[in-house]
């Protein structure tokens, strides 16, 4: 009965010691234990076991102090992140700046705005504080435009009042009297890319827009067939 009770006790002893496993020294990202090579020689210690430490420049620990306790836990360190970015907001190049200098830390963001024209990059309208810094940086870049000045529709004109069109942002076109697109339609449009527009649209007689659609119908017709036989078309 003894023997069983040892071996029992034993068991338990050995379950027990791997539910609670000891931290081994920690290894802090941007930041350092205080004294840390004097109490190296100690780990790994025991659940309960609290250590001070303090982050790099540019780093704060999780209360935002430039210093505060790591401890070891049954899941290991605590805070499992001792050490945040903090990022620093007090001005927003071709933007409008804060009245005052403003602190964040890593996993913040905050709206800003740009002068008209401009954007950060993306199109974003937002900056997080990233390990990094800020993300995007904190600087709006003109924006892309298409200037309806540079169009030169031939038989058509755009028929909108805007005179600048940004990345992405499709003009609409008319064609003038007895005149349409190519497809046959009396309105078009073309898109502003980055490279410029899209292309340079024209306006064609609607009295050849049939006999290019005949001609089309005839060229499909053909290569229909000559696929039905495994021919070529002449």
């Amino acid at each position: 009965m003894l023997l069983v009770l040892n071996v029992l006790l034993t068991w338990w002893l050995s379950w027990a010691q791997e539910q609670v496993k000891p931290c081994d020294f920690p290894e802090i990202k941007h930041g350092s234990l205080h004294h840390e090579s004097y109490y190296r020689p100690y780990f790994p210690v025991a659940i309960g076991k609290y250590y001070s430490y303090s982050c790099a420049s540019g780093f704060v620990t999780h209360s935002r102090r430039s210093w505060d306790y790591l401890t070891c836990g049954r899941d290991g360190w605590s805070p499992a992140v001792p050490c945040h970015r903090q990022c620093i907001y007090n001005y927003l190049e071709n933007g409008y700046s804060p009245s005052r200098e403003a602190k964040y830390i890593q996993g913040d963001s905050i709206v800003v705005k740009c002068y008209a024209g401009f954007t950060l990059q993306n199109g974003q309208t937002s900056l997080t504080c990233t390990e990094n810094g800020w993300s995007p940086p904190p600087k709006c870049i003109r924006v892309k435009t298409c200037s309806k000045s540079d169009l030169e529709i031939q038989n058509g004109f755009v028929s909108e009042s805007e005179s600048t069109y940004p990345v992405g942002k499709e003009a609409r076109y008319k064609c003038k009297d007895g005149y349409v697109t190519e497809d046959g339609q009396t309105t078009g449009s073309i898109r502003c890319l980055q490279s410029g527009w899209s292309a340079q649209p024209r306006c064609i007689s609607k009295s050849f827009a049939p006999l290019a659609s005949v001609t089309l119908v005839a060229v499909v017709q053909k290569l229909t067939v000559a696929n039905s036989f495994g021919g070529e078309v002449g």
